[in-house]
């Protein structure tokens, strides 16, 4: 069970366990202080956990940022700015008060559950760093994406070329 040091609990007895998946499991208090009002980003998880949208756009924009100086992997950038627009801060300026809700920590899991999230400047220059060439296998990715979703009997994507299982060439799909 995973759980954020600097917010002290209680009391036990108040207290109840969530479980999400085989791994994940909450302990939520009652009586405590309010930590978060964003309880829904644990959804949010699960279903990031299964689209991996977060790790593809991040395999879809050449990072560029020195190594030395990078604090936040190029995954952990996008998957607080999705989080961030489902939660209704679409302002760049909401990373700042973001960055340290326990919620989003836990949520966004960049391995340490105290460690702050990126900041509004940080956010700011990623979404500036992306090129045409980028945004192009970012488009590539959601159009495979949207196909691949409707379409089971499609096997795999390979650079530009969908795989179809069971269909000969040109043959209309149904």
């Amino acid at each position: 069970m995973r759980k954020i040091s600097h917010f002290p609990v209680s009391n036990q007895e108040n207290s109840e366990k969530f479980h999400f998946s085989a791994d994940f499991n909450l302990e939520a208090t009652t009586d405590a202080m309010s930590l978060s009002s964003h309880g829904g980003l644990l959804l949010l998880r699960e279903e990031e956990e299964h689209l991996s949208l977060a790790s593809q756009l991040a395999g879809c924009i050449e990072d560029k940022r020195i190594p030395y100086l990078v604090h936040h992997s190029l995954m952990e950038i996008p998957m607080t700015r999705i989080f961030q627009i489902c939660l209704g801060y679409e302002d760049v300026n909401d990373c700042d008060r973001m960055r340290r809700d326990p919620m989003m920590q836990l949520a966004v899991d960049t391995g340490a559950l105290d460690k702050e999230l990126c900041s509004s400047a940080t956010m700011c220059r990623f979404e500036n760093m992306v090129t045409d060439e980028d945004l192009l296998r970012i488009q590539e990715m959601f159009v495979t994406m949207f196909i691949l979703s409707h379409h089971p009997r499609l096997r795999r994507y390979e650079r530009g070329h969908l795989r179809v299982s069971g269909a000969e060439p040109f043959q209309r799909l149904p």
